[in-house]
């Protein structure tokens, strides 16, 4: 599995399970690689963390319920 494939699943993984408190391995698992090449490679292609990535769609979730 190439990259941006393995990149657009992690995301749905994301989307997916959004409010159950996501971590880094939980998010890596899916992918064959490391939590930690995993993040590295979030935050070169996102040019943000893994973490506030999620923050920012919880928040982002959050104003469309108002």
């Amino acid at each position: 599995m190439d990259i941006l494939t393995e990149l657009n699943l992690a995301m749905a993984y994301i989307e997916e399970h959004i409010a159950d408190g996501l971590a880094l391995d939980d998010v890596s698992r899916g992918t064959s690689y490391s939590p930690y090449h995993f993040g590295r490679l979030f935050y070169y292609v996102a040019d943000m963390p893994l973490s506030e990535y999620i923050r920012r769609r919880k928040r982002f979730r959050g104003f469309g319920r108002r």
